[in-house]
């Protein structure tokens, strides 16, 4: 399959940066496919003769072979384009799938059409620039027929993900239309001059935005797309980790990173996960492919403390206390904050506090492990999963179909698995394997599942598979993601059912910690792990809560410097450990302990020496 680039290179090729395409206006062939939401009607319409038969000199041309051969294709095409409908709803159990399935796999026919005819096209257009100038129009013709199809996939694609959206939502579908009439009836998102936004955040690629999408009435999330390797700043590390060996210089493919956004949640309704927010194609204001999100509810897993009982909560309490005083912590109670600190103390208050041991919280983590899994995705920390009460979800998805398959070449048994060992694996095999990256092995990401969860995994075909993706991403990313599929249904097959996710132990599924310090085994863990207040259930994970170096560690560290100024024969950071294990002590045995009225009354203080002389006299 040749990608949009490949287009824009084989017309460079044939000297036509410039192509009339029989309208009004010259059109620079670099943006030719990126009028699609302001297209006219007749370049909506699917390609009929009429294209080469108004061209200029084609009387001159026609009796030529291969212009009869050209007006055959057309023709061919155009009766096989007008036959083309959105697949009929099914009676029964599991309509909704199997529809989705249907529609992937009639996806998929439609865009094999239209990319045959477009690389066609190119050919022929190729092939006429070597011919006489009397060829010029037929040629110009081929050219301005490629870009319209272009345009048209990508209208094709947003029909798709207006028909999953649909059934996700409970809206009405357009079962059996026709895809010539949606064609005339399906914008995409169009950021304009005067679009409002506001910016909601940066990150080491994008700054994304909230602006207005009136379709649905509502405000979504802006990204503007990176179409290739070289636009994205430190994209090379991200390229890497997605195409792993093929990373080398010459072989740099397209990154499209809006479309991959964009899969990734076409993907996600297809296996009806609800991991991801909702995700639209976009153009922006200079025509870049881009993606429109749905708001996230709750707040970033950094952003949060998560408990799993009443002593849990405590704990999260103390922590959020710990870093809403944390400027009084660091430097006494009478620190005159500036402007800034007051802000980081406003943002501390509101991080918030939330209980992840219920069934419908560790669902999610399922769904969204499932099609990280899926999809290959190669970015997913604490900063890109939102969370609530009711689950997680993903954001950030425009690193994912990685070519990457961890499930080879590795012989490790996890109950005796070393950070060494999984080093020297990731090495020999040069694949960059992300800290926090939670797809290595099924049966801990997955120990049990219920029955409607294995059939959402094992109820998706290849083939559907295959279509929902055609046009997004490149065939080699396409394959991956189906052998990953077809791993993970295998697993799924044969894997411990249970009537309830209650069934499932979440304290053990939840407290397997990161391995070595740097690769956690599922998404609980990291969710746990992350919250912080799972480390204060014992004296050993203080210890890891201190070998992690952790935002409030830092914090009590520096008080206690400031305070008791621990000498050269006791050192702070074991100090550190003992005066966690005292507030741990205390919000236990004490509800209305508060950090704030400890500072004042001098209870911190009294803490500290005691963290101080159980340091000295224990030795530890």
């Amino acid at each position: 399959m040749k990608t949009w680039e490949k287009i824009n290179d084989a017309l460079h090729d044939i000297g036509n940066k410039f192509v009339n395409w029989g309208h009004e206006d010259a059109v620079q062939v670099e943006n030719a496919g990126y009028d699609g939401v302001r297209c006219r009607a007749e370049e909506r319409a699917i390609l009929s003769n009429n294209m080469i038969t108004q061209a200029k000199d084609y009387d001159k041309v026609s009796h030529s072979p291969s212009v009869k051969s050209l007006i055959r294709h057309f023709d061919d095409y155009h009766a096989i384009m007008r036959r083309m409908r959105i697949p009929q709803r099914q009676d029964g159990a599991n309509a909704d799938q199997k529809f989705m399935n249907e529609m992937g796999v009639c996806n998929g026919e439609v865009l094999g059409h239209m990319e045959q005819m477009k690389e066609y096209l190119i050919r022929k257009a190729q092939g006429y620039e070597h011919k006489s100038e009397r060829y010029k129009g037929v040629r110009d013709a081929c050219v301005a027929a490629a870009m319209r199809i272009q345009t048209q996939i990508e209208l094709v694609n947003k029909i798709q993900e207006n028909c999953f959206y649909a059934v996700r939502h409970g809206h009405g579908v357009p079962y059996g239309e026709s895809y010539e009439n949606l064609l005339t009836q399906t914008d995409i998102y169009q950021e304009k001059d005067d679009t409002v936004s506001t910016v909601l955040g940066s990150g080491g690629l994008n700054t994304v935005y909230k602006v207005r999408d009136e379709e649905r009435n509502t405000d979504r999330v802006f990204k503007e797309g990176h179409a290739n390797v070289d636009q994205m700043q430190g994209g090379g590390s991200i390229y890497q980790r997605i195409r792993m060996k093929e990373a080398e210089a010459g072989k740099m493919a397209t990154m499209n990173t809006a479309h991959r956004d964009v899969a990734v949640s076409l993907i996600d309704k297809l296996f009806g996960l609800n991991a991801v927010v909702d995700t639209s194609m976009a153009r922006s204001r200079n025509g870049n492919q881009s993606s429109l999100m749905d708001l996230a509810e709750g707040q970033e897993v950094e952003q949060t403390y998560s408990y799993m009982n009443d002593k849990g909560r405590k704990y999260a309490e103390l922590l959020k206390q710990i870093m809403v005083n944390e400027k009084y912590l660091t430097n006494g109670l009478g620190y005159e904050m500036s402007k800034e600190d007051k802000a980081e103390k406003a943002k501390n208050e509101k991080r918030q506090l939330v209980n992840i041991n219920s069934a419908q919280f560790l669902e999610s983590t399922y769904n969204l492990a499932a099609l990280d899994i899926i999809v290959g995705h190669v970015d997913r920390h604490v900063g890109n999963i939102m969370m609530t009460e009711k689950g997680v979800k993903g954001i950030d998805n425009d690193t994912a179909f990685s070519l990457r398959d961890e499930f080879e070449n590795f012989d490790g048994d996890m109950e005796n698995l070393s950070w060494k060992q999984i080093r020297e694996w990731k090495n020999s095999n040069d694949i960059e394997v992300r800290g926090e990256q939670a797809v290595l092995f099924f049966d801990k990401a997955f120990p049990a599942v219920t029955e409607e969860f294995k059939q959402k995994i094992i109820g998706v075909s290849e083939s559907a598979i295959r279509g929902t993706l055609k046009g997004l991403i490149q065939e080699d990313e396409i394959e991956a993601c189906v052998n990953r599929t077809k791993k993970l249904q295998a697993y799924m097959r044969n894997v411990k059912i249970v009537d309830s996710f209650r069934d499932v132990d979440t304290e053990s599924y939840s407290s397997q910690f990161n391995l070595g310090k740097e690769f956690s085994v599922n998404i609980m863990s990291q969710v746990r792990a992350a919250g912080g207040a799972a480390q204060l259930e014992t004296d050993e994970r203080i210890g890891q809560m201190f070998e992690a170096k952790s935002r409030e560690e830092k914090v009590i560290r520096a008080y206690i410097n400031r305070v008791g100024r621990p000498g050269a024969d006791m050192e702070s950071e074991q100090v550190t450990v003992n005066m966690m294990r005292l507030l741990k002590d205390r919000v236990e045995a004490d509800d209305t302990f508060d950090i704030f009225t400890a500072l004042m009354d001098g209870t911190l203080e009294e803490l500290c020496y005691q963290a101080m002389w159980i340091t000295k006299t224990e030795g530890k």
